[in-house]
């Protein structure tokens, strides 16, 4: 870029060079530039047709697709039988909400065009979105025919395979796209893909897959261990006798540094490995670089689940003594105890923690205090500088922050690797295609308010989503935010302001905002409906909203559970809710609790907690959510949930083509009880007054 730069310096008027700079400047991610020098270009040479689509694409990633389709209607009057003009117009209709229109310009051109794959992949994009799937199968193929390297028709396929529960067609059509293009949304999607596909595909053909994908990570890691558990397992390591064979998989490895091991049987291998390891350390025994590798890894996972796995008396004999040796001379403790002790109980727990940083480790050893003393003592130090926006003075509000200062949620370690951000309203089209939403405000910047942030993997996942996003992350919990404002610096986002509120009482701070995520939250308020309401008035006309609330439907197992908790008497204590853990696995022929501990969230303190103990809960129904919306002057954007559930939504309700018909939906969850998980994750755009 600095070279066109000098060049137009020597002459302003060198179209070329403009033109160059444009482009360059829009693939570097700066699209408000990249327009102004596409304007500067057409406005040289306004008879050059490129000039026009230049600005139109520019224009249309800036969101402005009114502005886009006007310069396209300017060129294709001076040049009507471009193909590029008019399939650029059918994607700002498809933006606007304008199905019919784009149709019929995409139908219209595959037929003038067969031989376009660009043209034949729009149109087949537009029909599955229309629910046409085998009309859509038939032109991506089509698409393929003529580009062979066309590497979103290989996505496409692969999500229409997986609709079909076609797994092994998916998984090949999804490893050539990503050979062909190995972008942040086909990684994801691969990653989407493994997780079905585990269980039927050659384990040593998706095994390096997986490596990478928890590694780098392609999605977020806790959604990764489905697919890695099952392979684990059809290789038989978990029935390994010898336990080289255990520690040395580096599948394995990568699974206890990134994220909870949500199995029965995997956790209770690792609690037999991790007492006979103590056993052996505590005797004198020095541990083999590979098994001292292992212990670290497993001293990592410990501390991910805040140490859930349960410890027998006689451990807890031997983790006396060994703790006292490691408070001795320095000189005298060994890397294995220290990999032992920090299995058990965090090493920022010992008197001296500082003085183990100041000496050299083994790597794996080094990464153990990076996790367990470098980095609590960094969120110890920004709790002190995190502002207090509203006072925190209601009951409910205040035993709610006291449950997150004690147990930050959710837990986690990595997230997905961020897509090239997009604007807002775009990023909304995408997620509901046929949804029937207004057209969002234009403006340079896109204030997003977070309604509850946790520990913050919500929040820098939607700063890194959107373009031009100022987000505002609010939580009553400091610990959850300093561990949010340190991984958010860990990863470079800087557009996020955090700071600690009562969403009760936000309504004071005198802003508005053009979008308010509040998921998982609202539910945890002594009356949900009220807080909605309060967010709702900081929600600019015309903005919208994503909401998570708890359904009643898929909650009914959760809620016998607390009431089995509530009788047994168990307490909110490590010990306690290890010890209910406990009693839940011996009781798995009990239906109602074998279901819970197939939850992700019964394999960590915090996720178990929020999930069985929390201090207030309250769910609701569709219909509760209906009623809602009518009355609170909203539109109903849609659910956030998987393609599969929609295909088979399509097929029982033909006739709801945008997706929206709540009394449809409650009639589908009746049938379906699992559909939404425990949680209706969904859209509302609140109507222009």
């Amino acid at each position: 870029m600095t070279a066109y730069r000098r060049a137009l310096a020597a002459d302003p008027a060198a179209v070329v060079q403009i033109a160059a700079l444009g482009k360059a400047l829009r693939h570097a991610g700066n699209p408000a530039d990249a327009a102004l020098w596409a304007k500067r270009c057409w406005f040289l040479q306004p008879d050059e047709a490129a000039h026009g689509v230049d600005l139109a694409i520019v224009l249309f990633d800036l969101g402005q697709t009114g502005r886009s389709a006007s310069v396209i209607r300017c060129v294709l009057t001076q040049v009507p039988a471009l193909i590029g003009p008019w399939n650029n117009l059918g994607n700002v209709f498809l933006c606007e909400g304008k199905t019919a229109s784009a149709l019929k310009i995409f139908l219209r051109l595959s037929r003038a065009f067969p031989g376009v794959p660009e043209i034949a992949f729009n149109t087949a994009n537009l029909l599955k979105d229309l629910g046409q799937t085998t009309a859509a199968a038939g032109l991506f193929k089509t698409a393929l025919v003529f580009r062979p390297d066309f590497p979103q028709a290989y996505h496409t396929l692969c999500r229409k395979m997986l609709d079909c529960g076609n797994a092994r067609s998916a998984f090949t059509f999804i490893r050539r796209g990503l050979l062909l293009e190995p972008s942040p949304k086909a990684k994801a999607l691969s990653a989407l893909t493994m997780t079905v596909v585990a269980d039927s595909v050659a384990t040593r053909d998706i095994r390096p897959w997986l490596m990478a994908a928890l590694n780098e990570p392609w999605i977020r890691p806790a959604d990764l261990f489905p697919a890695c558990i099952t392979v684990l397992k059809r290789d038989g390591v978990l029935l390994a006798d010898q336990t080289c064979q255990l520690t040395g998989d580096p599948l394995l490895l990568a699974v206890l540094q990134n994220t909870p091991v949500a199995d029965r049987e995997l956790e209770h291998r690792l609690i037999g490995m991790r007492a006979s390891l103590l056993n052996r350390v505590a005797g004198g025994e020095v541990l083999g670089e590979g098994e001292l590798e292992f212990c670290c890894a497993l001293a990592q996972q410990c501390f991910i689940n805040e140490y859930v796995f349960a410890i027998g008396e006689d451990e807890n004999c031997r983790l006396a003594k060994l703790r006292a040796r490691l408070t001795e001379p320095a000189s005298t403790v060994t890397p294995a105890m220290l990999a032992l002790f920090a299995c058990y109980q965090p090493l920022n727990s010992l008197p001296d923690d500082n003085m183990l940083l100041s000496l050299s480790w083994p790597a794996p050893v080094a990464a153990l205090l990076t996790q367990q003393i470098s980095e609590p003592q960094e969120e110890r130090r920004l709790m002190a500088g995190i502002p207090l926006l509203t006072p925190i003075d209601d009951d409910i509000s205040r035993r709610v922050r006291a449950q997150y200062e004690e147990s930050p949620y959710p837990r986690w370690t990595r997230t997905t690797c961020a897509e090239p951000p997009v604007h807002p309203e775009i990023g909304l089209r995408l997620l509901f295609p046929q949804g029937p939403h207004a057209p969002m405000p234009r403006k340079p910047v896109f204030e997003i308010l977070i309604a509850g942030c946790g520990t913050g993997r919500h929040a820098i996942e939607t700063a890194l989503r959107f373009r031009d996003a100022k987000v505002t992350a609010v939580d009553l919990s400091c610990r959850s935010l300093a561990y949010a404002i340190r991984k958010s610096r860990e990863m470079g986002v800087t557009n996020i302001d955090y700071a600690q509120a009562d969403i009760l009482r936000l309504d004071h701070l005198g802003r508005h905002f053009d979008q308010i995520e509040s998921v998982g939250v609202l539910h945890h308020l002594g009356d949900p409906s009220a807080g909605w309401r309060l967010l709702l008035s900081l929600l600019r006309p015309g903005g919208v909203m994503r909401v998570g609330l708890y359904s009643e439907v898929a909650r009914r197992g959760v809620m016998a559970a607390r009431q089995f908790i509530q009788e047994r008497g168990f307490g909110t204590s490590v010990e306690e809710i290890r010890q209910c853990r406990q009693e839940f696995f011996d009781r798995e022929d009990e239906e109602s609790l074998a279901n819970i501990t197939r939850s992700p969230d019964f394999f960590s303190i915090s996720n178990c907690r929020d999930l069985l103990f929390h201090t207030e809960e309250h769910r609701t129904t569709i219909p509760q959510l209906a009623a809602f919306i009518e009355t609170n002057n909203l539109a109903f954007i849609g659910f956030e949930i998987d393609s599969s559930v929609t295909e088979k939504y399509r097929n029982l309700f033909p006739d709801d083509k945008t997706l929206t018909d709540l009394a449809s939906w409650d009639k589908f969850e009746s049938m379906f009880p699992n559909t939404f998980g425990a949680t209706y994750q969904f859209w509302v755009q609140k109507k222009n007054e």
